[in-house]
Order: C-alpha cells, then sequence, then structure tokens
C-alpha cells in the first residue's frame, strides 16, 4: 500500500442525550469520507449504571441492522479493567456506503436504579484513509 493509501485505525465517536426517563432518543450521524471500514462497536456513558441498567438499543450502519430493537446496551459494553484490544464488539463485513450510523436508544426503568438525565457515547472503531 502506499503512502496516499495509508489506512489509520481511530475512533469515532457519536453522542446522545437522554434527558426523559422511559423514552426513546433516536438519531442519525454521518461518517466522515475519509473511513474505510468499521470494525467494532463500543457504548460508554458518564453514568455507567444508569447505561448498563437501563439502556436498549438499535443500531444501524449504512441501513443494516447489527443491533436489533430493544438490545441490552450491558451486552456491549466493557470495564476499564477489558484490556484494549478488546474494547470493541466486534462487527464483520460492514459496507460504509452513504456512511449513515443511525441508533434508537431507549431508556426503561429497572428498579434498581434511579434516572437522573445522562449521556450515551457510541464509539466505533473506524480505518480511515489518510490524504
Amino acid at each position: 500500500m502506499n503512502e496516499e493509501n495509508a489506512l489509520l485505525r481511530a475512533p469515532k465517536v457519536f453522542e446522545l442525550q437522554v434527558t426523559v426517563a422511559n423514552s426513546k432518543v433516536s438519531e442519525t450521524f454521518e461518517l466522515d469520507k475519509s473511513v474505510k471500514s468499521v470494525n467494532g462497536i463500543a457504548f460508554t456513558s458518564e453514568k455507567p449504571d444508569l447505561l448498563f441498567h437501563r439502556g436498549y438499543a438499535r443500531v444501524e450502519i449504512n441501513k443494516r441492522e447489527f443491533f436489533p430493537d430493544n438490545h441490552a446496551v450491558q451486552r456491549i459494553m466493557n470495564g476499564v479493567d477489558a484490556n484494549l484490544d478488546n474494547r470493541y464488539w466486534p462487527l464483520e463485513n460492514v459496507i460504509i456506503g452513504n456512511g449513515q450510523v443511525k441508533i434508537e436508544f431507549t431508556d426503561k426503568a429497572d428498579g434498581r436504579t434511579v434516572f437522573a438525565a445522562y449521556t450515551v457515547q457510541l464509539y466505533l472503531d473506524c480505518e480511515i484513509e489518510l490524504n
């Protein structure tokens, strides 16, 4: 691979604000044209206990569903003790196409937590073409 086609592995981060208990937040984000592939996905929050116990999500990239509606976010979260190479849920055969990432996030009361507004961060492990 020559220098002008070199790829760099880097995260892309998108944020959703959850401000109302038991609600659904939906947003579509655009990936930069320099993104050539998405190799993995991870969720985090400044209030990980709320995200873990209350969070459910649907994620699609380029209109292809990778996680169905009401998928428990706790399944694709990890703690600080996770090895750096294992922090993302691996994705395969992601066609970037129009470069759209759609997330539908649902907050559901669980009886163990008290709601407070929180931010959900969606991390994508991307390969970016350097110019």
